[in-house]
């Protein structure tokens, strides 16, 4: 079944159920925001720069946190694509500490969680948060070739390309392992991630689309 298949399948499938007046919405909502997942492969020698992200970590009995198992395939990772072709790089600080001096720190950003010192509190680092820090030092238009656990990799790719970069990547050879012990519960296993990822992705468009329609 093509993508045009399956998308009048769904138009069919929620027609049936009442909802003809929205279902050609519905289909294209479903269809982008909990159906896509691939990305497609660029070419990894034509870039400007390097963005790793980060898939959970560890956290001990004091609330330390620590790298964990899967940032350091990710950091394995940045290292060979960097090593094939040296450019700036912007990691996660998870990614960044598995790097270690494998990477010039004249070519390494690392990107922290922000802390709010009058809360005394550290803000969640999203993707977006990432991103926000990279667009300091990289102009838009530029390409990069982003480095993320390879369920994650749509996800970065889309907010990547929103924030106004051209982007590679290979998600087949990215990292695809879970880890049960990691301190985010949503990256423990992959069906937790994938629930977690498609209820981030329907909010984003309810978000951005209310937002849209107030202006």
């Amino acid at each position: 079944m093509n993508d045009n298949e399956l998308r009048a399948a769904i138009v069919q499938w929620l027609t049936a159920q009442g909802l003809d007046d929205v279902s050609e919405f519905l289909a294209d909502v479903l269809f982008k925001y909990c159906l896509s997942w691939a990305v497609p492969s660029a070419n990894t020698s034509e870039i400007d720069g390097i963005v790793a992200f980060a898939f959970g970590n560890r956290v001990d009995d004091l609330a330390n946190r620590s790298p964990g198992p899967i940032n350091k395939l990710l950091a394995d990772k940045l290292v060979h694509y960097y090593s094939r072709c040296p450019r700036k790089v912007w990691a996660q600080w998870e990614i960044a500490r598995l790097v270690g001096a494998r990477i010039p720190s004249t070519d390494l950003t690392t990107i922290y969680p922000i802390h709010d010192r009058a809360t005394d509190s550290v803000e969640f680092l999203s993707t977006k948060g990432v991103l926000k820090q990279v667009e300091k030092q990289l102009p838009k238009g530029k390409t990069v070739l982003v480095i993320a656990h390879c369920d994650h990799l749509w996800r970065c790719v889309h907010f990547t390309e929103q924030f106004g970069y051209r982007v590679a990547a290979v998600q087949d050879d990215m990292p695809s392992d879970y880890d049960p012990e990691s301190g985010q519960l949503w990256t423990t296993s992959c069906d937790r991630y994938v629930l977690h990822d498609i209820i981030s992705r329907l909010r984003t468009f309810r978000d951005e689309r209310n937002e849209k329609d107030l202006t």
